[in-house]
């Protein structure tokens, strides 16, 4: 089964133009993104293109996102998230060392396409309509050296600290989605900045 995401031209032809139509903006980083991942923890586009009305890019799709997951059955055991953990972690370093970051790692954003008692819930990345494509540095060490900028995209309770209040540094974002998947009490979080 696919998912397929449609956007009508003429819905945003004039701000496309621009670059300020955000729907625009979104449909172009998340095709930009999926073109050149092709990992087995990130959702894989199937086919990209366009009509003379529309825009379209058909992709996997997932039984359920993790976030309806966690609030259907509350925090998973400890071995559920590590397994969930280390594939997106596997994932967002396939996503770095090519130059893309996400910007709203969150669980309605990581979706669940598979769950066996063997094999345990299997999860992909997906929509992209926030990320950034970014130089990678040559140099040796980790893949992807970089210091957040003040303008903050994505979902606020799922951002490092140092994105919603203006310290410079890196911190993995990922802990709070790991914290979330071990944490019954964990807060709904709002929807994403713009």
């Amino acid at each position: 089964m696919f998912a397929v995401k449609v956007f009508n031209k003429s819905s945003f032809a004039r701000g496309a133009e621009e670059g300020q139509c955000p729907k625009y903006v979104h449909f172009t980083r998340e095709k930009e993104a999926l073109e050149c991942l092709c990992h087995e923890s990130i959702v894989k586009a199937v086919e990209v293109g366009e009509t003379e009305l529309h825009h379209f890019i058909v992709m996997e799709l997932g039984r359920e996102d993790l976030g309806a997951l966690l609030r259907c059955r509350g925090a998973l055991r400890e071995e559920e998230a590590q397994h969930i953990f280390r594939q997106l972690l596997s994932g967002v370093g396939h996503m770095h060392s090519r130059g893309i970051l996400h910007r709203d790692l969150k669980p309605e954003n990581i979706i669940v396409v598979d769950e066996t008692p063997t094999a345990g819930i299997s999860v992909k990345i997906s929509d992209f309509g926030h990320s950034k494509k970014v130089k990678v540095s040559a140099a040796p060490g980790p893949p992807l050296m970089m210091h957040v900028h003040s303008l903050h995209v994505g979902t606020d309770f799922y951002a490092a600290p140092e994105q919603t209040d203006g310290r410079k540094g890196r911190f993995l974002q990922s802990g709070s989605l790991l914290a979330l998947l071990v944490d019954r009490g964990a807060a709904r979080a709002s929807g994403p900045r713009e």
